[in-house]
């Protein structure tokens, strides 16, 4: 019994570890009324695309993405409309390098002990969705996710709709 408990911690260890922590925030307009919105459809995106992260912001994950927003809107009901949308939606994507530091021992025989200072370098990447009403002109919604971004990313497209169904989770 003993055995099989250790096993499943450690299946369930390395399934942790494959998936990055994902931080999601999520922001609305109190005031907005959202049983009248019934429409959406795609707002001008404000920025081009980052060049020097192109692993990550690219024209393929801008189309899984828009994709996924897509399908989450649909699954609440809301339908595409590219006459007279209730909503505007748009997306931003923001990539950082960020750097850390870490102390470890020098040695560990010495009384008073010595600390080594390391760096290591990543990257973190944000995902911003915004929802404008198309008349008012003005933002009601926006959810955003965060994560350390992998060097060498796996499973993109199911990463990118599992992410984007976090940040709906809530909606109103």
């Amino acid at each position: 019994m003993r055995i099989h408990i250790i096993l499943l911690l450690l299946i369930s260890a390395s399934f942790s570890h494959c998936s990055p922590r994902v931080t999601i925030t999520r922001d609305r307009d109190d005031q907005a009324n959202f049983s009248q919105y019934k429409t959406f459809y795609w707002g001008p995106m404000e920025e081009d695309r980052h060049e020097e992260f192109p692993m990550y912001d690219n024209s393929l994950n801008r189309k899984r993405i828009k994709q996924a927003v897509a399908g989450e809107l649909a699954k609440i009901g809301y339908v595409m409309n590219d006459r007279a949308p209730d909503l505007l939606v748009d997306f931003h994507i923001v990539v950082e390098s960020k750097q850390d530091y870490t102390t470890h021992p020098d040695s560990p025989y010495r009384y008073w002990r010595d600390y080594q200072l390391s760096t290591y370098n990543y990257k973190v990447g944000t995902l911003i969705i915004h929802i404008v009403d198309a008349n008012l002109e003005q933002l009601v919604w926006q959810g955003t996710a965060s994560a350390v971004l992998d060097e060498r990313p796996t499973e993109v497209e199911q990463r990118i709709h599992a992410t984007i169904a976090k940040i709906f989770e809530k909606f109103p």
